[in-house]
């Protein structure tokens, strides 16, 4: 028993042991159940311990070798492990608060103990193929054989495979290149390919069409669930490159590279979402601008440190969930039997239109937000770099402030609601209380440092 098999392999055979229970609510329970069980694994389960356990502890290896390949799970990864049982955990409970029949209970499962494979696996080239199985689980997640239209999973499925190669053919090509300096010409080669595949996997310009196009095609609840879990290992795996690899980090395009990209990424991840008529391409471009602020995140590393990018991460990617459940929320509301213009129907728009809006606000990083404390390290960060980058940075976060300011005014002024005629029943109140959990998480940004740190806490070589 090591590491690895307790929350990878464990849980992916679990997940297809689960596909063939036939009632949904047993499968849902169990699905949760599972999560919730290696959630607290985490606490009891020592890896490589060195100074002994206590009594309730377990001590187990971090290594799990399978032909000839390493899969390595330190002590250091339990932060991502935790965040990664707690998401599925979570959506789990969203899916049976809202009712609705989604695949990701449980492929989800199986997708999320992929890539945590595809970010554990020595040597890392092997990732790009692990990456490509978790493309491909997703599919029937995001898409059933009832869909409409399927362009935007084409794509995305077409540049995600085109990715994979690039980064083959680089891990090929620099093997040894951690301890064996490499010449200018194979430098160059070594990050014209890792910047391809990188560029193919993250949907950066001119590769990004595919993103709104996937979240109009698909249901809010499940291409929020993928594509958060998605990019968030990528950018991972993109950290574990600089980390491991010392002249990849110092090389100064690179570096560039990810300054312009990821302002670019901003501005065109804002603009979409202002001019976007569709509420499901409204969320796949304000992705794109997560993508963007993350990707600025890692180049101006350098002049700060890496607790920047982990915290930017975390509370985009929180601001993002509650953006993904609140479209959800409204999506499920369409399909109530509820007569229009309900008390009870009021109360699911005005409190699923309430949650987009603190959402819009938190990834804007407007003040009393859970991402204003990152936003404004970053922008301290960015103006000692270029006043152009920081300007570009601000314009964006307005744009998408303009487009939180537009909701509220639909909300407050188009629809004139009064709160003392909305009918909050039980599934109400227990969206009110999410919204409040996020609003103290806003005021309070330091109970979410630790787990910010815990994101991290592996890439030794990039903490300062």
């Amino acid at each position: 028993m090591s590491a690895p098999v307790i929350w990878i392999v464990i849980p992916a055979i679990l997940a297809l042991l689960l596909l063939f229970i036939p009632t949904k609510k047993f499968q849902l329970a169990l699905f949760f159940i599972i999560c919730v069980i290696l959630f607290l694994a985490t606490i009891v389960v020592k890896i490589d311990s060195i100074g002994g356990v206590r009594f309730y502890e377990f001590d187990v290896p971090a290594t799990l070798q399978i032909l000839g390949r390493r899969f390595v799970l330190p002590e250091e990864s339990k932060g991502l492990i935790r965040i990664v049982f707690a998401i599925n955990a979570f959506f789990a409970g969203i899916v049976f608060f809202l009712d609705q029949k989604s695949r990701l209970i449980p492929l989800g499962l199986l997708f999320s103990c992929l890539l945590l494979a595809a970010y554990s696996v020595e040597p890392f080239l092997y990732s790009a193929l692990i990456i490509e199985i978790a493309v491909l689980v997703s599919i029937p997640i995001l898409y059933d054989q009832n869909a409409d239209r399927n362009t935007g999973g084409l794509r995305y499925l077409t540049l995600q495979t085109l990715g994979m190669p690039f980064i083959l053919l680089t891990g090929w090509f620099l093997a040894g290149g951690e301890i064996t300096p490499v010449g200018q010409e194979q430098l160059i080669q070594a990050v014209v390919l890792l910047g391809l595949g990188f560029m193919s996997w993250l949907a950066i310009f001119p590769l990004h069409a595919w993103v709104p196009m996937l979240f109009e095609e698909t249901r809010a609840i499940d291409s929020g669930y993928v594509f958060q879990m998605f990019f968030l290992f990528l950018f991972l795996i993109m950290l574990k490159f600089f980390n491991n690899f010392v002249w990849f980090r110092e090389y100064a395009p690179v570096i560039q590279a990810f300054r312009v990209l990821g302002a670019f990424m901003c501005i065109l991840g804002s603009a979409g979402s202002y001019f976007s008529q569709s509420p499901q391409k409204k969320n796949g471009y304000i992705l794109l601008h997560i993508i963007g602020i993350l990707t600025v995140s890692v180049g101006i590393m350098n002049e700060s440190d890496i607790s920047m990018f982990s915290q930017s991460a975390l509370s985009l990617w929180a601001g993002f969930t509650l953006l993904t459940i609140s479209s959800a929320y409204i999506q499920s509301d369409l399909n109530q039997t509820t007569s229009p213009g309900s008390q009870n129907q009021s109360a699911r728009e005005f409190l699923g239109s309430l949650g987009l809006i603190i959402a819009q606000i938190s990834i804007a990083g407007m003040p009393l937000s859970i991402g204003f404390s990152s936003t404004q390290n970053i922008y301290l960060t960015s103006a000692k770099i270029s006043n152009v980058l920081i300007v570009l940075l601000i314009v964006s976060k307005l744009i998408i402030s303009v487009v939180s300011f537009n909701n509220i005014a639909v909300l407050v002024i188009k629809n004139q609601w009064s709160l003392s005629d909305l009918n909050l029943g039980k599934k109400e109140l227990a969206f009110l209380l999410v919204l409040i959990f996020f609003i103290i998480a806003g005021i309070f940004p330091g109970l979410s440092l630790p787990v910010a740190d815990d994101l991290i806490s592996g890439f030794q070589n990039l903490i300062q």
